[in-house]
């Protein structure tokens, strides 16, 4: 789920996203809210009350696909379900956090049910388990990829932790040995778990 930074720079204390309907609510001028790529060129021709936020790169309006207009709330009883309201599990939090990054539950509900691929009515239908199991997996994706961008930026991080030793499956006379190889000297009969603590400080 790619997602942009967009900042509110209207009047109003509060601003619900009443144009691409991603159930985002910025509180506030200068609030920043994280809404799917697809969403923002719906909301980019409100120049007057949105703007991408400092840092963000214009992304194509011409590729980016409008979104389906959802809306996501708390699940009402079957008498009161609208054909453009989107269900989800009561139990889920507001917020969800990804790299970092919170991200309004809402948001997260209209991506998982685009993904889905299900129509409005199809998607409410479904059982709330399964509603749930299909938005915690698209949480878990996102947080999947978030990590594998972090980790292709700091690849030398990620060669350090590769290159660390065992120092479990070592014996006490090769950690003794490994000891002197980093010029420590090994006063008395210690343990192994000693030696593991005194290579692993002085790493």
């Amino acid at each position: 789920m790619e997602l942009v930074q967009v900042e509110y720079i209207g009047a109003k204390p509060i601003k619900e996203d009443n144009v691409a309907h991603t159930g985002a609510v910025w509180r506030g001028e200068g609030d920043v809210q994280s809404v799917p790529l697809a969403a923002w060129p719906k909301l980019a021709q409100h120049t007057g009350v949105w703007r991408l936020a400092a840092g963000e790169a214009t992304p194509s309006l011409s590729s980016a696909p409008s979104p389906t207009p959802v809306v996501a709330t708390p699940p009402p009883s079957p008498s009161t379900v609208k054909a453009s309201t989107v269900l989800y599990g009561a139990d889920l939090p507001a917020l969800i956090e990804v790299a970092g990054t919170e991200i309004q539950l809402g948001v997260v509900v209209s991506a998982a049910h685009e993904a889905s691929g299900l129509t409005v009515d199809e998607w409410n239908a479904l059982d709330e388990a399964d509603r749930k199991a299909r938005i915690e997996s698209l949480i878990e994706a996102a947080r999947t990829e978030a990590a594998d961008e972090q980790a292709k930026k700091d690849p030398a991080a990620k060669a350090t932790e590769a290159e660390k030793p065992d120092y479990s499956a070592m014996t006490a006379a090769q950690l003794r040995a490994a000891l002197a190889d980093k010029g420590v000297e090994v006063k008395g009969n210690q343990t192994k778990a000693k030696l593991i603590e005194l290579l692993e400080g002085g790493a």
